[in-house]
């Protein structure tokens, strides 16, 4: 993966529910910035290093154009902050910003983190060498 050059908006608002999923339940609450829409299309948390990944739809790259954003992110303050530890684009050009990557699983194998997103129905195209399309492997 690329790093992003440019910084993107704030990280965008996690919801936070209790483990009953009540509705309105007066531990649920936004984690984060509220406002602007966040593009979120999948979350996934590392348990090794106790952050959660998250994937952002499509973002506008000054080189690129519009590429998939992935995130690391630690929850600090007893839960109610969002560390932003790392981004990276993922290397695919879309065409559309809602058809992007759909779904995030982050997963250790041979002692590797690895990342695995599906492309949604746009056949994205990698702009460096031997990528193949709509399922890749990605190392954060």
């Amino acid at each position: 993966m690329l790093r992003m050059q440019d910084r993107p908006p704030d990280c965008g608002s996690l919801g936070q529910v209790d483990l009953r999923f009540s509705f309105r339940g007066p531990f649920n609450k936004l984690v984060g910035p509220v406002g602007e829409e966040s593009r979120f299309e999948g979350i996934s948390y590392d348990n090794v290093t106790d952050t959660f990944f998250v994937l952002r739809e499509s973002m506008e790259h000054e080189e690129h154009g519009l590429v998939p954003l992935t995130e690391e992110l630690r929850l600090t303050d007893c839960g109610n902050k969002v560390e932003v530890l790392g981004r990276c684009v993922v290397p695919f050009a879309l065409q559309d910003v809602n058809k992007g990557f759909e779904s995030l699983v982050v997963f250790w194998r041979d002692g590797k983190r690895r990342m695995l997103g599906l492309c949604e129905g746009e056949h994205a195209r990698g702009w460096l060498g031997g990528m193949r399309r709509s399922v890749q492997w990605g190392l954060p």
